[in-house]
């Protein structure tokens, strides 16, 4: 039964039920039952069932498991398990699931049900509390109550109604109330509906409201909603009708969960966790208190935890600098909980003055049509915890944390136990940089901050969704986790009055969020809270409150006086979709009920949907803001964006229209001061959030430190460019080439790449910034269309030993690849082996590189996945790059021998490599920041049969600025940037292919380098050496171009081609790294410094001059003990920049800030087409189950590796015969998901296998055609 669902121990934690080690059922219950069963067999279905049957199969499978928990506290709890799997051909539509309890405590005549729709409990007690003598069935005084609870359903539903039927026809009883004759009365009971299909009504409201829950009133207090109230016996479809009493009698209720929908295809499943009890209090209500305490207990059970749980609300104090606030653990900050009602941004620091009252972020969606909140105001629907697949859970671990710049593990315990936290989002400071934490080396916190607070927080527990939150909380939960982060920095003059938080929020539905938005509510108390405005900057998406007269309370102790302060929070980073950051989608406030604001202006009042309006950038009724100061009034979601000071555009003091139900006109009426709360709304109407999806909202945050590369999570995902963002061009097809594995000398060809400012060709041979339309001739031209350039020539070489034999591939003038792949130490082609090139603007009639993109995704080729499903589908995906203006692609090895010659430029002529290349090149026209970049991709893959040992990657560049007989070179180690500059303020006359004045200065930065098997560590730029061809003072021999492969490998290794070190003039030391002083200051060692001129391994001799000349240079990125297997992955990117300044040497300067942005971009938008779906480094290696399963055609397929490591995930089938290889590749430590597609395979049983260098494991899956 194992494979039908029957649960087990698994104890040795590898996913397989193993006979002999693994226990069978649920672990440590005391009994566990189970039973497959299915409604598969017609003659089973009939109407003597007794509530409806009798029509044709669902064809539903259905493993049931129940069992008990003999341990102190759960002796009156049994546990029910269902997973339901439609079995049939067909989608189930419109789908309902229904708990049916008959129930009868003691004497079965006397009883009421009940239920509670924040427990999803629903229960039978008795009427009074004397349930027949005690004797034989009956119970006596103090009667129990019995009841079952829905703990868990994997759509996220929860119980969508709740409602009696009656078990027996009794004249009294209304018709529509009894037992269903046929399947529609049925289906419309398990609706929420009568069975007629009238609603039910509320007897306790005023006007009868239509509800779907019967009797949520608490029997022990007496309030809400009860049995004892009545009910209104309605039908035929009747709204209304006369409170009559509901007699008690024996009872029987429906627990339902659907909605119209809820659709299942085949195959899919639902899971439901129910729990049944029985609890006996001090009388027959307080019984009913009793069982919902006990209901608690019975989720804490299924989530490991003490919970569900009302949180215990603590808080922790941010106050390393000039503001001094609270942190809550239920993610409220800026109030103070020691008190009733008290503010808790305080500033200055100990003044006993506040500015802020209330702050946090509420999230508000639809999950399968139903308003969902998580509300942060005034208390907060958070717990510590986290969630899973709908469920929440929490241990003591689940805290504040908090540590400052003194803490150790000597005097910190929060600091000894930061590392609980961190695969929950916890930052810490990567010292040795190998993106796992290391407590004995890493330092917990956020980089230079002098406090930092960090907790995670989920919504998941329903106790903790009420009214009295603040903010219309209430609704179920939507089952995120937050992970909160605040710090705030002691040491930087001009941070000293801000505090910095990020919130990551993560989907941890089963479901997706609908219609999201996010939005930060803040309760401004700016000193005396009587007498503020608000207003934003819808530029600098800020939020601000501010005094509206000087001064502010000067006779309230709460009062600045005079010249008071402004408060505010930017929005500096908002929600994002898959295609752009929403960013700020509105900026609004509300007012106090009972303050001088109108109706549709003030506090939600309890209701979920008001809540939701202002989220949604509306009034709370759904009455648009008006801007008084144009004619018509506009609609706006911005309030108040005018300047106070200049006193320009909409500000308070302009006044306002007080319109509400839905009126979009109005007079314009003065804005009376007064307590203000505002909101910075992120989120849209077509914006959904998808289950694991993770959002990140960044407020309280200088934009300016942001933007110059501000740190916000220190735990690195892979910062590898996806498949998905690659370049191709396209240059004739090879017409010689045959399919075969037969070498030949490659026919030259090249495409153009300029959809921005810089034009450059790209080779097949995979030499790129030369043109051979001519004989040397430079190809990077800028700006495009000057007939000025840059750069002469660039290519990626390599080097490396296989069996002791050096053997290079070489790209520097000619290159010593061409258009094809190898396998297993052969190379092949065809003449789809080409340059591709694609542009903006490209479909299927106007270029058959678009058409053709197709045959080069198995190699490499870039594409947007449009439907998300992971394959290239060409009538849905786009090829190419997101936001790329042209991209251009091509897969060559360097693989046939004929192309390896010395005549190559840089010393080729070796044995094949039997490298395989993936190059992508491309470059945006849209982003006015990177008009002077071109980004390039190489993937590099070892296709020989032998490792590649001691491997050494080298980008080589002939750069010849303008006029190339006055040129210098440099480097910044920082940036892993090389560049060349002018060697005075004048190239040349500016004619021809000159600059003259203030020449710019053209550099390469290696934004991605090898990453090392045996330090799990990312290489960039290893060196960055020179040599010379003749002129710029008399170079000694060993700095002349390589003529002999070793020559070349040792400059890939950062030596002169004789092996001898290269010397610092400066500090008489060796180095790798030559010229890394910066030109404009003159600080460090530059060529104007000159250079040791030593050879023949000699490590001393006289500092000459280095007059400018022809310069070339190389960054390598490569180590003696980085040995690349078989197979194996190297990914390369670069980015290519030009930059001008004011005179020569501030166009270096000038160069190094293009590439800090440059960098930002890298770091923050680049996708991987091997999806990371969480940025946590987890503790273990874990490959997951597929779901679904069974399957058809496509399943996901989760992994966690716990470091960089080359992994290789795989297919196969009964046999063991590899089907497909989904990854093979290095990775960086985190969690990825591969979508697998069967379109081919028939059904049956498939293996899917992980293996790393130190960990390999197996799943099964089930394909079901």
């Amino acid at each position: 039964m194992i494979d039908r669902g029957a649960p087990f121990d698994d104890v040795n934690n590898n996913g397989n039920f193993d006979i002999g080690i693994d226990i069978p059922g649920v672990k440590n219950a005391a009994q566990t039952i189970f039973i497959c069963m299915t409604d598969g067999f017609p003659e089973n279905h009939s109407i003597a069932e007794g509530f409806s049957g009798g029509t044709q199969p669902l064809f539903a499978e259905v493993s049931v498991s129940a069992w008990q928990y003999d341990n102190p506290g759960y002796e009156d709890i049994q546990f029910i398990k269902y997973h339901i799997i439609n079995k049939s051909l067909v989608e189930w539509k419109k789908s309902y699931f229904s708990m049916f309890i008959h129930s009868q405590i003691g004497d079965s005549l006397d009883d009421y049900v009940g239920c509670d729709t924040v427990r999803r409990l629903g229960y039978t007690y008795n009427r009074d509390n004397q349930d027949g003598t005690g004797s034989g069935n009956s119970y006596g005084a103090a009667p129990p109550a019995v009841g079952m609870t829905l703990l868990h359903d994997n759509m996220g539903l929860g119980m969508t109604s709740f409602h009696y039927v009656v078990p027996m026809q009794i004249e009294i009883d209304p018709a529509c109330e009894e037992f269903p004759y046929n399947p529609m009365d049925a289906y419309n009971y398990m609706r929420g509906y009568k069975k007629d299909g009238t609603p039910w009504l509320d007897a306790t409201s005023i006007s009868p409201k239509q509800t779907k829950y019967t009797f949520p009133g608490d029997p022990e207090t007496n309030t809400g909603w009860t049995e004892y109230n009545g009910i209104i016996g309605n039908c035929n479809g009747a709204l209304t009708g006369n409170v009559v009493p509901n007699y008690s009698r024996q009872r029987t209720f429906m627990m339902s969960t659907g909605s119209e929908t809820n659709n299942l295809p085949c195959p899919s499943f639902i899971d439901f966790h129910y729990a049944q009890l029985v609890a006996r209090g001090s009388d027959n209500k307080n019984s009913v208190t009793k069982l919902k305490l006990l209901s608690a207990e019975a989720l804490s059970s299924l989530t490991n935890s003490s919970s569900p749980y009302e949180v215990i609300r603590e808080q922790t104090i941010l106050n390393a600098n000039n503001i001094s606030t609270w942190v809550w653990n239920t993610g409220v900050f800026n109030h103070d909980l020691r008190t009733t009602n008290t503010p808790g941004f305080e500033w200055p620091k100990g003044s006993g003055k506040f500015a802020i009252f209330s702050t946090g972020l509420t999230i508000g969606a639809y999950v399968n049509n139903d308003l969902r909140l998580a509300a942060i105001s005034n208390e907060g629907e958070y717990a510590p915890g986290y969630s899973s697949a709908g469920i929440a859970y929490t241990t003591p671990n689940f805290k504040l944390y908090k540590i400052k710049r003194s803490d150790n593990f000597s005097n910190s315990s929060d600091y000894t136990n930061w590392s609980l936290m961190v695969p929950f989002g916890a930052p810490y400071i990567d010292i040795d940089g190998n993106g796992q934490f290391n407590p004995l080396i890493d330092m917990p916190g956020v980089k230079g901050a002098g406090q930092t607070i960090f907790e995670c927080i989920t919504d998941g527990f329903p106790e903790n969704h009420t009214t009295s939150e603040g903010f219309s909380g209430g609704t179920l939960p939507l089952y995120s986790e937050m992970h909160l982060t605040a710090w705030s920095y002691d040491t930087i003059p001009q941070l000293t009055d801000v505090q910095f938080f990020k919130m990551e929020v993560i989907n941890k539905n089963s479901w997706k969020w609908d219609s999201t938005f996010f939005g930060i509510v803040c309760d401004a108390d700016l000193g005396y809270p009587t007498d503020d405005y608000i207003g934003c900057d819808t530029t600098r998406k800020l939020g601000y409150c501010y005094n509206s007269t000087d001064p502010d309370g000067s006779w309230s102790p709460y009062g600045y006086g005079a010249h008071p302060p402004a408060v505010g929070i930017d929005l500096l980073k908002g929600a994002h979709s898959q295609t752009n950051d929403i960013g700020l989608s509105s900026a609004i406030y509300y007012t106090s009920t009972g303050s001088s604001g109108i109706v549709c202006e003030q506090d939600p009042n309890s209701q979920p949907i008001t809540a939701y309006n202002y989220l949604k950038g509306y009034k709370k009724d759904g009455t648009p803001w008006l801007n008084p100061l144009t004619s018509p009034p506009a609609i706006t979601k911005f309030c108040y964006p005018g300047d106070p000071e200049t006193n320009t555009g909409w500000t308070e003091y302009s006044g306002m229209i007080k319109n509400c139900g839905g009126v979009t006109t109005g007079a314009v009426e003065g804005s009376p001061p007064g307590d203000r709360r505002f909101i910075l709304n992120s989120g849209a109407l077509n914006f959904h959030v998808n289950p694991s999806d993770t959002q990140t909202i960044l407020d309280d945050f200088v934009q300016t430190v942001y933007d110059n590369n501000f740190v916000i999570s220190v735990n690195p995902i892979s910062s590898e460019v996806p498949d998905k963002f690659l370049l191709t061009d396209k240059v004739d097809a090879l017409p010689s080439l045959t399919n075969s594995s037969l070498p030949y000398a490659v026919i030259r060809e090249q495409t153009i790449l300029n959809a921005n400012n810089i034009s450059t060709w790209i080779q097949n041979t995979g030499t790129f910034n030369q043109d051979i339309r001519t004989n040397n001739t430079p190809g990077f031209e800028w700006p495009k269309g000057s007939g000025k350039f840059a750069v002469f020539t660039s290519g990626l070489s390599l080097g490396a030993y296989i069996n002791n034999e050096l053997r290079l591939a070489t790209i520097s003038y000619v290159g010593e690849y061409a258009p094809g792949y190898s396998s297993a130490g052969i190379a092949y082609t065809t003449p789809n082996f080409k340059l591709y090139k694609i542009k903006r603007g490209d479909n299927f009639s106007n270029s058959s590189d678009y058409t053709n993109w197709g045959l080069m995704v198995p190699f490499g080729a870039p594409y947007i996945d449009v439907d998300g499903n992971g394959q290239f589908n060409p009538l849905i995906d786009m090829p190419g790059i997101k936001g790329a203006g042209q991209t251009i692609f091509e897969c060559i090895t360097d693989g046939f021998p004929d192309n390896h010659t010395s005549s190559e430029g840089f010393s080729g002529g070796t044995t094949p490599l039997f490298s395989e290349m993936h190059l992508t090149a491309w470059s945006y026209d849209t982003i006015p920041q990177l008009t002077d970049v071109q980004f390039l991709k190489m993937e590099v893959i070892n296709k020989n049969n032998s490792p590649w040992n001691k491997t050494y990657f080298g980008l080589i560049c002939d750069p010849d600025l303008g006029d190339w007989s006055d040129d210098r070179r440099g480097c910044d180690t920082n940036r892993s940037l090389a560049y060349c500059y002018n060697g005075d303020n004048q190239d040349g006359n500016g004619s021809g292919r000159t600059y003259g004045t203030n020449p710019p200065s053209v550099g390469f930065d290696i934004l991605r380098g090898a990453i090392n098997n045996n330090t799990n560590a990312p290489i960039k730029m290893s060196s960055f050496n020179y040599y010379l061809r003749s002129g710029g003072g008399e170079p000694p021999t060993c700095e002349f171009p390589p003529s002999t492969p070793i020559e070349a490998y040792n400059y890939m290794k950062g030596l002169k081609k004789d092996g001898t070190s290269y010397i610092n003039p400066l500090t008489l030391q060796t180095t790798k790294y030559n010229f890394t002083g910066n030109p404009e200051t003159g600080e460090g060692w530059t060529e104007f410094n000159g250079r040791i001129a030593n050879c023949g391994g000699t490590l001393t001799d006289s500092i000459i001059p280095l007059n400018a000349y022809d310069v070339h240079f190389m960054q390598n990125s490569g180590a003696e003990d980085l040995t690349i297997a078989s197979g194996e992955k190297q990914t390369f990117i670069f980015a290519q920049m030009i930059a001008r300044g004011n005179n020569n040497l501030n166009s270096v300067t000038k160069l190094k800030q293009l590439d800090d942005f440059v960098q930002t971009v890298y770091d923050n938008n680049f996708v991987i087409a091997i999806n990371p779906i969480s940025n946590e480094v987890p503790d273990k290696f874990l490959l997951r189950q597929n779901y679904p399963n069974p399957f058809n055609p496509e399943t996901t397929i989760k992994f966690e590796i716990p470091q960089n490591d080359f992994v290789n995930l795989s297919v196969y089938d009964l046999n063991g015969r590899l089907i497909e290889e989904l990854v093979n590749e290095k990775l960086f430590g985190g969690t990825y998901e591969v979508n697998f597609t069967a379109k081919n395979l028939s059904s049956g049983i498939y293996f899917y296998k992980l293996l790393s260098s130190s960990f390999t494991e197996t799943r099964r899956m089930i394909l079901v055609k």
